[in-house]
């Protein structure tokens, strides 16, 4: 019993003498406040980007780098002159010291650490590099879908107490995105890195966040074969009813009526892969003028129908001329108000 109460007592002892230095790893480094902290993302894969939730989701590789000169070591004591350690020896030795709390803005859910990797070296350099996957909000400019151009941004600052304690500085060598990211419909065209100074309601004092832009371009020839072309030769074709004049009456409109419908379902179609927004995109006005002329070639039908012959060549002759040219103006207008 006593021999027990001896090792209960040896622990406590140990326990008590250990607990003052473990606390002083874990706490903020001494030195000047604000911590300089060097932060880099790099994006090593795009998985995807939704436009109907307006999400991209990545794999990206974070880079920390700060100075804590508690860790400093001898390198004669240790045999090197840089500790590293591994995901799960890592995932320890961060439980042990202090590290800067970052999270990524506007993200959905947490970021999911797939492997890090924890440098020490022999002056205090800590270098915590964490893979992840992580699926952040994006705000997408759509006025000139399909020939539009997105700039995606990713950010991160400091979370909680560290915002006002914690300085973020821009390390670029590890910050951009692979040449190697291959997104279908976009193609990437250029990346900025930067460190911006943000005033918040939640601190009182202004902080640090680092921003990755991404800009991407649209492919859009999927849309002109698929959408933009067919759309234009439909609503041509519609225009054959003022060269069947002596078909009756029933066919003409029937054939302007197919033309209507089918640009409806063009349109439904483009719709239900686009968020709603409360804007008008060039696509949206292309529609609406390609709808506007198909059917008032059924008005027109039906008002050729109710005159008489010599007056109805004559507005035939404007018609077929006049049709054409009046659509081709249009598309010309929308494009050029919106792009």
């Amino acid at each position: 019993m006593c021999r027990k109460h001896l090792q209960i007592t040896f622990a406590f002892i140990f326990f008590l003498i250990a607990w003052p230095s473990a606390q002083a790893f874990t706490t903020l480094p001494p030195g000047p406040k604000p911590i300089p902290v060097e932060t880099g993302l790099y994006i090593n894969d795009i998985l995807g980007l939704v436009e109907s939730n307006e999400t991209m989701t990545f794999v990206g590789t974070l880079t920390l780098r700060w100075r804590d000169k508690r860790l400093a070591f001898n390198p004669e004591d240790v045999g090197t002159r840089e500790k590293n350690f591994d995901t799960h020896s890592g995932r320890v030795a961060l439980a042990r010291i202090w590290y800067p709390q970052i999270e990524l803005l506007k993200g959905r859910g947490p970021r999911q650490v797939q492997m890090l990797h924890l440098t020490i070296s022999d002056m205090g350099v800590v270098t915590l590099t964490e893979k992840f996957l992580a699926t952040t909000e994006v705000h997408m400019d759509l006025r000139h879908f399909p020939f539009d151009k997105q700039v995606v941004e990713v950010a991160l600052r400091p979370f909680a107490d560290d915002a006002a304690l914690v300085q973020l500085k821009n390390l670029t060598e590890f910050s951009g995105v692979s040449k190697n990211v291959d997104m279908q419909g976009w193609i990437l065209s250029k990346f900025v890195t930067g460190i911006t100074t943000v005033d918040s309601k939640l601190y009182q004092t202004p902080f640090s966040q680092y921003n990755l832009m991404i800009q991407y371009n649209r492919i859009s020839t999927y849309y002109i074969f698929q959408v933009f072309i067919p759309i234009m030769l439909i609503v041509l074709l519609s225009f054959s009813v003022f060269w069947m004049v002596t078909d009756p009456l029933v066919n003409r409109v029937a054939i302007s009526l197919t033309a209507v419908l089918t640009i409806v379902v063009f349109e439904w179609r483009i719709a239900s892969k686009l968020p709603r927004v409360n804007y008008h995109m060039f696509a949206d006005a292309f529609m609406l003028t390609s709808f506007v002329i198909a059917a008032s070639t059924i008005l027109a039908t039906l008002f050729l129908g109710r005159l008489e012959q010599q007056r109805k060549k004559k507005y035939l002759s404007i018609f077929r001329i006049g049709y054409p040219i009046l659509y081709l103006i249009a598309v010309a207008v929308v494009g050029v108000y919106f792009l």
